[in-house]
């Protein structure tokens, strides 16, 4: 009836008790696999966001899109940390690909950025022994070529944003 006579709250209550009796219905099941109900869960928060930016809310979009990336990412990176047999690790980093590559695509900086995030923390975590076996003149190198390419790309942007002197007023 709330969906007939356009009843917001009515919806999100609606869309809550659904929510929740998909979480009783893997529970009768007898499902016990934790990431089924937390990427669920993450998918309701995507599709309250979703909403959100359909009624042009930005403010209360970015709030949800947030949890649900908080949802979906964090447990699954956790499991990834312990993982010895590499399967949360893949799904961490597919999932931070996919992340990425929605980002892009709906041009939306914080899923692009989260994305970004996860995947080089999990690599960094994953790849620590090695990276920290390295010899000292590499750190040297590594940390020189970057403060180069950082220094390349403001100098870059900061020519790009003074006037041509065609756009100057002459005198």
């Amino acid at each position: 009836e709330s969906y007939r006579q356009q009843y917001r709250a009515g919806k999100y209550i609606g869309s809550v008790l659904a929510w929740w009796g998909l979480m009783r219905g893997y529970d009768a099941a007898g499902i016990t696999i934790s990431q089924l109900y937390v990427q669920s869960t993450a998918a309701y928060l995507a599709a309250l966001a979703y909403r959100q930016y359909q009624r042009r809310d930005k403010g209360a979009q970015d709030l949800l899109t947030a949890g649900a990336l908080l949802v979906s990412t964090v447990p699954l990176a956790l499991e990834a940390l312990n993982d010895t047999t590499g399967g949360y690790t893949l799904g961490i980093m597919a999932l931070g690909i996919l992340l990425i590559t929605a980002g892009m695509g709906m041009h939306y900086r914080l899923v692009r950025d989260w994305g970004i995030g996860t995947l080089v923390l999990i690599v960094l975590y994953k790849t620590a022994g090695f990276i920290f076996q390295l010899p000292g003149w590499v750190w040297f190198g590594i940390i020189g070529i970057g403060a180069l390419v950082g220094a390349i790309y403001l100098l870059g942007r900061h020519n790009d944003e003074r006037p041509s002197d065609s756009t100057q007023s002459k005198r």
